[in-house]
């Protein structure tokens, strides 16, 4: 039980990686040790994982199974998950509320509630969630991640800062999370420091393509219009026919004054993606600007229909004629 995180977690490394090799013996050893452990994974999950099916029909396998002990929350947790993944969401979340409710400190009860209450999209009660898995548990570097995307989801970008960034604290090695670290930060206002994490993931995932619209739209808001354009000229011929490049570049000539251009990058934006409805609010100033106040209150009445509202400034004070 006192095996420090990173290390229960390596020790199902080494079950997996067995395993695979074939090795029951070895497999099985190293899973037992970690059943030990007082965080590890539900039955459910472990059966499932494909890293054991070189194993899973052998005796030694279902023996071990008989002979495993695990205790009744897990147990109670593992026909909570089942229900789960076979889209039965109140079944499951009551099993949890049942489990919360005998054992408050019980951390992966609210750990799975949160992530069904994801998985239907309720965004932020799955936060709260896992903010109390997160009061009990506060190293485990999945629940902050996904305590960090649910914030994300509900656009609380200062909040899914502060648990990224608590997870990188735990463990810097996770080069995937700075994507979204990335993207938050930018959101928050942050920009400078979403430059930096942006292009630490791209030292590891450079032909990432939403990451380069990414740093794109980061240098866009620092004012570096010139890099911006640059990198969006370089980029392969087949990256230049999307609509977040035209979206990209539209904002650039925007910023440039060159209203016509930025009109016609954001038009052909929508033209390729219709459901681009951001879109809008930009377009609205490029025909604003050319002094064409009619189709810029149509765009920003758009924008307002789409829930875009930052398009109320400029349409209830440029367009009380139309």
């Amino acid at each position: 039980d006192n095996l420090p995180w990173l290390e229960f977690r390596r020790v199902l490394f080494r079950s997996r990686l067995y395993s695979m090799l074939k090795m029951t013996d070895s497999s099985l050893f190293y899973l037992n040790k970690y059943l030990n452990t007082a965080n590890h994974l539900l039955k459910y999950q472990i059966v499932t994982d494909t890293a054991f099916d070189n194993i899973r029909q052998t005796l030694e396998w279902q023996e071990f199974w008989n002979k495993a002990k695990i205790s009744s929350l897990s147990n109670q947790l593992n026909d909570a998950y089942f229900k789960f993944v076979n889209s039965e969401y109140i079944e499951a979340i009551d099993i949890c509320n049942r489990i919360i409710k005998s054992n408050s400190k019980y951390y992966p009860a609210y750990q799975l509630k949160a992530e069904i209450l994801a998985k239907a999209g309720n965004y932020i009660e799955a936060a709260e969630n896992f903010e109390k898995a997160i009061q009990i548990n506060p190293f485990d570097t999945y629940i902050l991640n996904n305590a960090a995307f649910a914030y994300q989801k509900t656009k609380n970008y200062k909040k899914a800062v502060f648990y990224h960034s608590k997870s990188l604290n735990v463990n810097a090695l996770q080069p995937k999370i700075y994507y979204n670290y990335s993207y938050c930060l930018n959101e928050n206002k942050q920009s400078d420091i979403a430059l930096e994490k942006i292009e630490f993931y791209l030292n590891y995932f450079s032909t990432d393509i939403e990451a380069k619209y990414l740093k794109i739209q980061i240098l866009i808001n620092l004012g570096d219009y010139l890099e911006a354009l640059r990198l969006l000229n370089n980029m392969p011929e087949k990256e230049q026919k999307t609509a977040d490049f035209y979206f990209l570049r539209g904002q650039i000539y925007l910023q440039t004054k060159s209203y016509e251009q930025s009109y016609y990058d954001f038009s052909q934006c929508l033209d390729m993606n219709p459901k681009y409805t951001e879109v809008y609010y930009y377009r609205g100033y490029s025909s604003f600007y050319s002094n064409n106040t009619a189709k810029a209150c149509q765009d920003w009445q758009s924008a307002i229909k789409n829930k875009d509202y930052r398009a109320n400034e400029p349409f209830y004070k440029n367009c009380k004629e139309y």
